[in-house]
Order: structure tokens, then C-alpha cells, then sequence
């Protein structure tokens, strides 16, 4: 009887620990490094979270358009423009996936060389999709 209970006892503690390193390497891969930002970016689309097209949505007053543009020079500077107007100069911050610019909250939700797809957090949690604009 004790050899089972004692097999069992080993099992549950290596089912543990590998729950633990898998969550460890998942928090891993979702951390995201501000140089990954660093360029220009574009917005070629965005999408409501039921899968809209983006059509009704609208940007401070206006309908959306295609030329948000995000231009992250170093760790906490950027240039902003909507609709090809003035280039605003703005901070912004990076934790894990977390990107504050201003006072705007967004999730990263997926970053490689040439995309990155923001979803809006106060908003009503559109996805912004963003390409780099080559160099």
C-alpha cells in the first residue's frame, strides 16, 4: 500500500513541477522587448473583438482610416499622427505586454518583424493591426 501511495505522491509532485516550467516558459514567450517596437508602423486595419470589420469604428470623432502611423524612436519616445496630421511627440512605456502611450492603455497581442496587432483596453477593446514600414 505504501509503494502505491508513494508512486503517486512522486507523480503528483513531477506533474507539479512541469506545470511550473511550462507556465514559466509561457511567461517567457509573452515578454516583449521595447527594441522589438522600435520603427515606424502603420495601421492598415481595425476590428471590433466579434470580428467587425472596423467600418463603424471611429478615431476622436472620425471615421478610421488608414493612416495612424507610430513611430517609436527609442524606449520611451514615439511620434503619433492620425489622418496624416500633425506629429504629435509622446512618451510611452512597455511592461510585458502592456503598452501605455500617454495615458491610452494597450495589450500586445502578437509582435513579430513586420506586424503588431494592439488591442485597446479603455476603449471598447478594438484590435489596432500595424505594419513596419520598411527602412
Amino acid at each position: 500500500m505504501k509503494n502505491k501511495s508513494t508512486k503517486t505522491m512522486h507523480l503528483n509532485l513531477f506533474l507539479i513541477a512541469l506545470m511550473f516550467n511550462l507556465i514559466n516558459i509561457s511567461c517567457q514567450e509573452q515578454k516583449i522587448v521595447t527594441n522589438d517596437l522600435l520603427g515606424k508602423w502603420n495601421a492598415y486595419k481595425v476590428t471590433t473583438l466579434d470580428g467587425g470589420d472596423g467600418s463603424d469604428i471611429t478615431l476622436d470623432g472620425k471615421p478610421f482610416s488608414k493612416s495612424i502611423m507610430m513611430n517609436f524612436v527609442d524606449s520611451k519616445n514615439m511620434f503619433f499622427s492620425i489622418n496624416g496630421s500633425e506629429k504629435y511627440e509622446i512618451e510611452y512605456s512597455l511592461k510585458d505586454s502592456v503598452l501605455m502611450i500617454s495615458h491610452r492603455k494597450y495589450t500586445i497581442k502578437s509582435l513579430n518583424d513586420n506586424l503588431l496587432i494592439l488591442k485597446e483596453e479603455k476603449l471598447a477593446g478594438n484590435l489596432i493591426y500595424l505594419k513596419k514600414e520598411d527602412n
